[in-house]
């Protein structure tokens, strides 16, 4: 089975399939990254906007797409965070389109409340390991459950604070 991730940018993948790989041995992977996450289209019937380039701007038909193939192999994941959603109100949609364009498929969706750098944080030993510079006494400080500005916290604690979110996540998918 080759599970499919849509997800919002570069990073996600940077991050996700060196990890997703120690997490699902011998699972075949395809992370398919996006510019941002987008909105659901308000008619998810019509063809995507080829301009609308975020993960749910392209959600309904990504989804047709992968219903049609027949091999029943597929499982989708489709991985976003909340930013400004109620998160639970955001996959219950989500999910809906899913069942309204694909009902057969293997298909799931998770919304992140805080950003990916939250993950890293949580992990202090690979941070260590990624970051042997990192200011661990900020990251221990670091509440798990906070919504904050998480990406600007991480940049300050490696002491990048330019917000290289693909570098990060290269640095710390083969360590969380």
């Amino acid at each position: 089975m080759t599970l499919h991730l849509l997800v919002e940018g570069p990073s996600e993948r940077a991050f996700l399939e060196p990890w997703l790989q120690r997490l699902l041995p011998g699972v075949p992977v395809k992370v398919h990254p996006h510019q941002g996450k987008g909105a659901l289209p308000d008619d998810i019937d019509a063809a995507p906007s080829p301009v609308r380039r975020g993960v749910l701007d392209q959600l309904p038909a990504k989804l047709r797409a992968f219903g049609r193939d027949s091999s029943l192999e597929l499982g989708v994941l489709v991985l976003v965070d909340a930013d400004d959603d109620d998160c639970v109100d955001l996959a219950n949609r989500i999910r809906e389109v899913a069942r309204h364009v694909a009902p057969e498929l293997r298909f799931a969706a998770r919304v992140a409340v805080e950003e990916m750098e939250a993950f890293y944080l949580g992990d202090l030993a690979a941070l260590r390991r990624a970051y042997p510079d990192a200011d661990l006494a900020r990251a221990e400080e670091y509440d798990p459950d906070s919504v904050c500005s998480t990406w600007e916290l991480f940049g300050q604690i490696v002491g990048d604070g330019g917000g290289n979110k693909v570098a990060w996540a290269a640095a710390m998918g083969p360590r969380v």
